[in-house]
């Protein structure tokens, strides 16, 4: 569609809508005044010293039917339904909820117990003598090792002593010593 024809359908549908309020029939509220009719009979009502003024419709229309005054200004009033602060506005509130304390465990977790050395990566493969001093045959991964004692195996491991049945190794990190079962000595 072409600028031209936009325009000229805007154009005509706004004259329609004027055109339609023009010649609409005037209003009336509930009670069967027009709306015009009771903006003019409106008089100003004293609210009180200090209150903003507000118009209400006069007497006659009020036997009519109740009238309902849903945007009068009314004074708060204290009651038993209102807070300490008397209903004010903008009042400080507390909105956490007092709870009783919290029973707190005093009694102290023990420290937690210290590293321990991993598990041995050596098995036994067997032992001999050599000039009078007993060497020991293990396996580490696929390694074959020859260990004496005062021996150091893969910067992890030193060989303390070798005491009948018993291989005694220290594991360097945390300095502490692991035993090994060897078999019986010859």
């Amino acid at each position: 569609m072409s600028p031209g024809k936009s325009r000229l359908l805007l154009g005509g549908g706004l004259l329609l809508t004027v055109l339609a309020a023009w010649f609409a029939p005037p209003l009336e509220d509930d009670n069967g005044l027009m709306l015009s009719e009771r903006a003019q009979n409106t008089q100003p009502v004293n609210a009180g010293a200090g209150m903003p003024k507000i118009s209400t419709p006069p007497a006659s229309h009020l036997t009519l039917a109740p009238a309902l005054d849903v945007l009068g200004i009314h004074p708060r009033t204290m009651d038993a339904e209102t807070d300490a602060a008397g209903g004010r506005l903008f009042a400080s509130s507390q909105w956490a909820t007092t709870t009783k304390p919290v029973a707190v465990n005093t009694e102290v977790e023990p420290p937690p117990s210290p590293p321990l050395a991993p598990p041995l990566p050596f098995r036994f493969l067997g032992r001999y003598k050599d000039a009078g001093q007993s060497v020991v045959f293990l396996q580490y991964n696929d390694q074959s090792l020859v260990v004496r004692q005062g021996d150091t195996l893969g910067e992890q491991y030193k060989v303390e002593k070798l005491d009948g049945t018993t291989l005694s190794l220290r594991y360097l990190p945390l300095n502490q010593i692991q035993s090994l079962d060897v078999g019986s000595s010859q």
